[in-house]
């Protein structure tokens, strides 16, 4: 019983971490002005997001190791070209 609440609660944090990558994603992929020309965003993404892609980019889980890889491509593709 005790392994099948861990089980729940593992796959109930998987799915939310997966979530909010999948959301990361969408909003780096199509950023709007408001976002990069914002100064607390840009820290924000400087102090936070790049340490969470890179813990992220060595999961197991195919999903967790896809969204990060796609956060990264957008911060270095789309997000490089507004911040120069």
């Amino acid at each position: 019983m005790i392994l099948n609440l861990f089980s729940d609660i593992n796959s109930t944090a998987l799915k939310s971490k997966t979530l909010s990558l999948e959301l990361l994603v969408s909003i780096m992929e199509n950023p709007g002005s408001t976002f990069v020309s914002n100064q607390e965003f840009r820290s924000i993404v400087k102090e936070y997001l790049c340490d969470s892609i890179l813990k992220n980019s060595v999961s197991p889980d195919r999903p967790v190791f896809s969204y990060s890889l796609g956060i990264f491509i957008s911060l270095v593709i789309k997000i490089k070209n507004y911040w120069g």
